[in-house]
This record gives structure tokens, sequence and C-alpha cells, in this order.
């Protein structure tokens, strides 16, 4: 959660950077086509393995970030409740995400402290998006200033107390094992590997004698 006296002032004043990209994986092309379009307005850094722009892979990503107005934050995928710490890391060091991967973010992080492509029609949209926020100081402090949390509060789901009372239930709870009530061989399935081998083996003489017959 943000403190009630952040200084957007010293922030911004940290930022030397435009946008920052730290990428290894160069599968995601809806991740690679948002890092060219939003390049034509100004360079993106890059200290990743893909489309590195620095000649060399940054050492410390959180740092360098630290020194970007924005991060591309695109996950590899985009599923309902895939959230990595894409869009986490930017926002440790108040960089704000350029967000792409899961529709339902919104659930855990408040979307107006960062640049959601689920709430653009297009990728070109969420670019154009980028641009007024960073032309305009009124609007990237208004953005910086939000909380990242929805409501301000920690999801339930990463709540110490939660996660630990989950632990204690599947620990305490007298439970016997599957591979105990079944068997290991019926659980792995192992008892029928004589009998599926007796059969390919008589399939296989059945057609070897047909093949036979015939030539």
């Amino acid at each position: 959660m943000k403190p009630p006296d952040l200084d957007v002032d010293a922030i911004l004043a940290s930022k030397t950077r435009f946008c920052g990209f730290v990428v290894s994986n160069p599968l995601c092309r809806t991740r690679n086509n948002f890092f060219r379009r939003l390049s034509r307005y100004k360079p993106v850094d890059s200290g990743g393995k893909v489309f590195n722009t620095l000649g060399h892979r940054v050492a410390d990503k959180r740092a360098f970030l630290a020194e970007c107005r924005f991060t591309i934050a695109f996950e590899n995928e985009s599923h309902p409740g895939y959230t990595t710490e894409k869009v986490v890391e930017p926002m440790l060091v108040d960089s704000i995400p350029i967000y792409w991967g899961d529709p339902l973010v919104g659930c855990d992080f408040n979307t107006r402290s960062f640049l959601s492509a689920h709430d653009s029609p297009t990728l070109d949209d969420l670019v154009e998006r980028v641009i007024e926020v960073d032309r305009n100081p009124d609007l990237y402090r208004a953005v910086v200033e939000q909380p990242w949390l929805r409501n301000n509060q920690v999801p339930a789901c990463v709540d110490p107390n939660r996660i630990l009372a989950q632990f204690t239930r599947i620990f305490e709870t007298p439970i016997e094992p599957v591979a105990r009530r079944r068997g290991l061989l019926q659980t792995l399935r192992l008892h029928r590997v004589p009998a599926t081998i007796f059969s390919i083996r008589k399939r296989l003489e059945r057609k070897y004698r047909k093949l036979t017959r015939n030539a």
C-alpha cells in the first residue's frame, strides 16, 4: 500500500527513462507488437534478452525499472486469474505498469493506478493512452497518487493469516493419503501394465498374420 505522505515530485524527479522493458521470452506476439508500437513514440529501454537496446542485460531489474516512468508489464499469455510478478515489480518502485494478461486483474489491483490493455479496445488505443499520460503532468500525477491495491486493501488470497490457516487445515486434517487407501500400483495404474502388453502383443500378431497372408 502507498504511504499517505507520498512525495510525487520526488518520484517524478527520479525517473530518467521513459519506459522499461525486461523480457526473456520472445514468443508473446502481443507483447512484441506493443513494444514496437510504443517505441515509435519514444525509445523504450529494453534491458532483457528480447529487443535489448542497452547492449547488456540489467543486473538488477528492480533498480532499472525504478528509473522508468512506465514499464511494459505484459504477461506471457492472457488468461483469467493468471497474474504474475510482472505487474507487481514496477509497482514496488513507483513505475506505472502498462499491463496486459489477466482480464480480471481489477479484482485484486486498482486499475486506476496503472494502464491496462483490458480497458482499451486495441493496442493502438493503449499507446495513445500512454502518450496522453506521459505528456500531461497532471494525469501522470493522478495515476501515481492512486493506491496500487483495490480499495487499498491486501487481497484475502494473500493474507498471511488465511494462508497459515489453510496450511494448518491441510496438515492437521486426519485424511489417509490416496496412495495408502488404494494401493500405489492402483494409483499409478501400474497393475494394468501386464494385461496391456498382452493385448498389444495379440493385436500385433493378428496384424502380422493378416499381412503375411495378403503378401
